[in-house]
């Protein structure tokens, strides 16, 4: 049986496969595809889904994983190697990146809604703590191992809005709905500090 983009342990899989044998799934198969380079968030992502979905690339008929995307760089293929996940290079032209409308110009300590940052009264997805995250994300169906995820990849960067945040870490639509919500109506934020 094969589907794509199906949705396990709470994930959004590009490619699914299972093997049967007399009606039970002796093996599975998990696949990603990304059309621009492969990135250690990728691979750290889809490593995660795995180990969500119980992956088992040891078992004597093993799992499969494996992941399409136009180039990758030798370290991560390494990982993915390390990780019994495959890497398939496609020979696909990528499109041009569309430029982005331009940001609206807000005075600074200004919101776009005209309000004071003093205003503010939701939660700051950069620099709340797990506890605050929890008790924002509440109601959209965030699991708290995505909100520690959050944590520890914004030591890095910080996210600039939900678009990135989603890139970086998948979510169903229906999480994105409800998180888009509450960006709307000010319960979550994103600082540029």
């Amino acid at each position: 049986m094969a589907q794509t983009t199906t949705h396990l342990a709470g994930h959004n899989f590009d490619g699914y496969v299972e093997l049967r044998h007399s009606g039970d799934v002796i093996a599975k198969a998990f696949g990603e595809a990304k059309n621009y380079e492969l990135i250690r968030y990728h691979f750290t992502t889809f490593k995660t889904w795995l180990e969500d979905v119980g992956f088992d690339a040891q078992k004597s008929t093993p799992d499969l994983a494996y992941v399409f995307a136009p180039s990758c760089p030798e370290l991560i293929k390494l990982k993915l190697q390390n990780s019994d996940i495959e890497f398939y290079p496609l020979s696909k032209v990528e499109e041009p990146p569309q430029p982005k409308p331009p940001e609206p110009v807000v005075p600074p300590n200004t919101l776009a809604d005209g309000k004071s940052t003093s205003e503010r009264t939701g939660t700051d997805v950069n620099t709340a703590g797990f506890d605050d995250l929890v008790q924002a994300f509440q109601g959209s169906g965030m699991r708290r191992n995505t909100i520690k995820r959050i944590i520890e990849r914004r030591k890095e960067d910080m996210y600039e809005n939900l678009e990135q945040m989603f890139q970086d870490l998948g979510s169903t639509a229906n999480v994105r709905e409800k998180l888009q919500h509450k960006l709307e109506n000010g319960e979550i934020y994103f600082s540029s500090d």
